[in-house]
């Protein structure tokens, strides 16, 4: 396998296992992915954002 081909298979398992972890958070706080990421920006970035 490619150097390229095998960042590309990393990253894709990176971005899933992502995913997965905030999936399992927000239901875990009773919030939408979009909710729970939009809390996560809000506490990082401030309301600025």
């Amino acid at each position: 396998m490619s150097n390229e081909n095998y960042s590309t298979v990393v990253s894709v398992r990176l971005a899933s296992s992502l995913a997965q972890l905030v999936d399992a958070q927000a239901r875990a706080e009773g919030l939408s992915r979009s909710d729970y990421l939009a809390k996560i920006i809000r506490q990082n970035v401030g309301n600025k954002a």
